[in-house]
């Protein structure tokens, strides 16, 4: 349906900003801990298809390894079910772990499950995760759990990026007047 000024029709186009979120998660696919920034492909909604991906850190513990550090770059691809604030998420992990120890580097890969709750606010907000997160695929001992706690982005993105964007704009155009004058002062006002 569209809007009618003066006998004209106007489609109404729907435009809408897809919601992004970033939080902390305890365990789960970053292994330890991760940072990770969530992106729905549904625009306007927080039910539906979504992409995440996250850097994590962590210490291993086993004899062997004891100590030393390892980073993982965590990507999902989920879906949530569920169209107001609170949802079934489930998805799979596809984890890559980095580990530069003194005289062994190693690189492993995992495939984590994810198969949990969400509550993500509508607009903008505290979100909040709790998901089960068994290995389907790598060798690890993991307790099957990711507790993430973070912030629906959206708002902050609509107030932050167009001060950043105005900001941007204006530092330009007072290059723009001082090469635009010191060129009149070279040539004239010819140029």
């Amino acid at each position: 349906m569209g809007q009618t000024i003066n006998g004209i029709t106007k489609a109404r186009t729907n435009s809408g900003s897809h919601k992004k979120a970033i939080f902390f998660e305890l365990l789960g696919s970053g292994m330890l801990y991760s940072l990770n920034y969530d992106f729905r492909l549904k625009p306007n909604s927080n039910q539906g298809f979504g992409l995440r991906v996250g850097l994590g850190k962590g210490t291993y513990t086993s004899n062997e390894t004891f100590g030393s550090r390892y980073t993982t770059l965590p990507v999902n691809f989920n879906y949530i079910l569920g169209n107001k604030r609170s949802g079934l998420e489930a998805g799979v992990s596809f984890t890559p772990e980095f580990s530069f120890q003194r005289f062994d580097d190693q690189f492993n890969f995992y495939s984590i499950l994810n198969l949990g709750y969400r509550y993500q606010p509508i607009n903008s907000g505290l979100l909040f995760r709790l998901a089960y997160t068994p290995i389907l695929i790598g060798e690890r001992s993991h307790p099957p759990i990711g507790i993430s706690v973070g912030y629906e982005l959206n708002k902050i993105l609509k107030t932050v990026f167009p001060c950043l964007l105005i900001s941007v704009h204006s530092q330009v155009l007072a290059q723009y007047k001082e090469i635009s004058y010191d060129i009149k002062v070279v040539y004239g006002n010819k140029f």
